[in-house]
C-alpha cells in the first residue's frame, strides 16, 4: 500500500539556488524503482481532507 508522504525543506536565506541545484541533481534517485510517483499532470500535491477557507 502507498503512503502520501510531505517532505517541507527550511532553506537557509541566500542558499536557494545552491538547494534547487542539489534537489534537481538527487530527484532521479528518488524515482529509482518507484520511491516516488509520477504526478501525470497531477497537481503537486492533494489534500482531499481539507477543505479550503472561503
Amino acid at each position: 500500500m502507498s503512503e502520501t508522504v510531505i517532505c517541507h525543506y527550511r532553506v537557509a536565506a541566500g542558499n536557494e539556488n545552491r538547494f534547487e541545484q542539489l534537489l534537481a541533481e538527487h530527484w532521479p534517485t528518488l524515482k529509482v524503482d518507484g520511491l516516488c510517483e509520477s504526478r501525470g499532470g497531477k497537481p503537486n500535491m492533494e489534500f482531499p481532507h481539507v477543505t479550503p477557507l472561503p
